[in-house]
């Protein structure tokens, strides 16, 4: 066969398509992260031990009402069994229940080492960011592998102004793409005064004003544009426990917001505490197994298939059903 100016030849079409093929194996996150275009470029989860989602209802909480007004929500998403602090946190960042990473006990045994199943932050790792973690409970460490997890101080009689003051320091400092910070205070007074006590309310709103803090922090460092903030909890409870399998248990809030979330108003579909590091990996598009971004795709369908972005895609807003009340978010703080 004659060849004629202007046409490939075969063996330079061959090699083009062989170069293609190895790009495409080599570096498969790169071409993930090409077709998903981040929505966000770091991301902070806040837990607050022991918030019940029928406490908070009742709490006064003006910088959370805020960012459940400026993101998406819902007061329904459901903890795992058992609702205990160690197996929840382990759930949330591994995406499997305690029956599957093992961790269904609640406290802090040297012995088990730490997690081994691949958590959120190895995900994040994976990808080149660093990470951190700030916890008010030791055993919360169990989560800190050394091989994911860059910073994850022990902080000693940590509360949630200990808490805060040292991520807000690292944050400053180091600007790390995933932060992890829990705030202990609500479940310590859950449990010595009861669920929903004029003490523990007290503690919630405590809280509040940390998240108003760390927020406006955020706004100063030029960083909330392209945050994705999730605040969240472990369990609930009632009484002066958390044990069984009432709605006080098991019902906590899942808000994410932050300048990067588009989504607007209450979510309908059914949320699981496994499904929040799929989501958070997702938006980050991180390098994830199919599975997680199934996951995701429960909780917010409508990013499937669509350039994140450029989405503007916004829920119906209904009612929050909470309490306003008098107290300034941190919008209004003098500085």
């Amino acid at each position: 066969m004659s060849y004629r100016f202007g046409e490939p030849k075969l063996n330079v079409v061959k090699k083009i398509a062989l170069a293609a093929f190895l790009v495409l194996l080599c570096f498969p996150q790169a071409i993930y992260s090409d077709q998903k275009r981040a929505l966000a470029k770091r991301a902070i989860i806040i837990t607050i031990d022991g918030l019940a989602s029928w406490v908070l209802k009742e709490a006064n909480a003006p910088n959370i009402r805020w960012l459940m007004e400026n993101g998406c929500y819902s007061l329904n998403a459901v903890t795992v069994d058992p609702p205990a602090t160690l197996p929840a946190h382990v759930s949330l960042f591994t995406a499997v229940p305690p029956s599957v990473h093992g961790f269904d006990f609640d406290t802090y045994i040297p012995e088990r080492g730490y997690v081994q199943r691949r958590t959120l932050f190895a995900y994040a790792k994976a990808a080149g960011m660093k990470t951190a973690i700030v916890v008010g409970k030791k055993k919360l460490l169990h989560l800190a592998n050394p091989k994911w997890v860059d910073y994850a101080p022990q902080i000693k009689k940590a509360n949630a102004v200990k808490v805060t003051s040292v991520a807000l320091d690292y944050l400053k400092r180091i600007q790390p793409q995933l932060l992890f910070i829990h705030m202990p205070d609500p479940d310590w007074l859950g449990h010595k005064y009861g669920w929903g006590s004029k003490a523990q309310l007290a503690s919630i709103t405590e809280c509040d004003k940390h998240i108003g803090a760390i927020v406006k922090a955020l706004n100063e460092m030029k960083m909330w544009e392209d945050l994705l903030l999730v605040v969240t909890a472990d369990h609930g409870g009632e009484g002066r426990g958390h044990y069984g399998n009432s709605d006080k248990v098991k019902l906590i809030p899942f808000i994410a917001s932050g300048g990067a979330m588009k989504l607007r108003g209450e979510l309908s579909h059914p949320i699981s505490i496994c499904d929040i590091a799929p989501v958070v990996a997702f938006l980050l598009s991180l390098p994830i197994p199919k599975e997680w971004e199934e996951r995701a795709m429960k909780v917010i369908p409508m990013y499937r298939g669509v350039r994140i972005s450029s989405l503007q895609h916004k829920l119906h807003k209904t009612s929050l059903q909470m309490p306003k009340r008098a107290t300034t978010p941190f919008l209004t703080l003098s500085k």
